[in-house]
Order: structure tokens, then C-alpha cells, then sequence
């Protein structure tokens, strides 16, 4: 569903804070409602080092706390 994808942009982008996204600017794209990104990032961030490939769990202190 597109509210995954929301929130697994939101994840991806968290992991390198350079290129960080708000979630207003991937509602605007998306569609999503800002609430319904970050409840699913929330479900997201609990399996975080399940998600992210293993070399990049370094920047995984870098994702924003849900």
C-alpha cells in the first residue's frame, strides 16, 4: 500500500541525513496524510535492523525516533 511506501521513503531517507525528508513533503507526493506516514513508520522502526541491509545498520542512529 502507498502508506509503506510513505513511510519506507521517510525510513530510507532518515538513514542518510543528507538527504532527509519531512513527512509533509512525502504526503504531498503521495498523497498520504502526515499521520498515517508516521503511524506506519512507528510499525516500521520497531523492525528496523529486520528492513535495513546489514551494511548500513551503522546509520540506523541517524533514523528520527517515532
Amino acid at each position: 500500500p502507498v502508506s509503506v511506501g510513505s513511510a519506507c521513503i521517510y525510513l530510507v531517507a532518515g538513514l542518510f541525513p543528507g538527504r532527509r525528508k519531512q513527512t509533509k513533503d512525502i504526503a504531498f507526493v503521495s498523497g498520504m496524510s502526515e499521520g498515517t506516514i508516521r503511524g506506519t513508520y512507528k510499525e516500521l522502526f520497531e523492525h528496523r535492523k529486520e528492513l535495513v541491509p546489514t551494511d548500513l545498520h551503522p546509520a540506523l542512529v541517524n533514523l528520527p525516533l517515532p
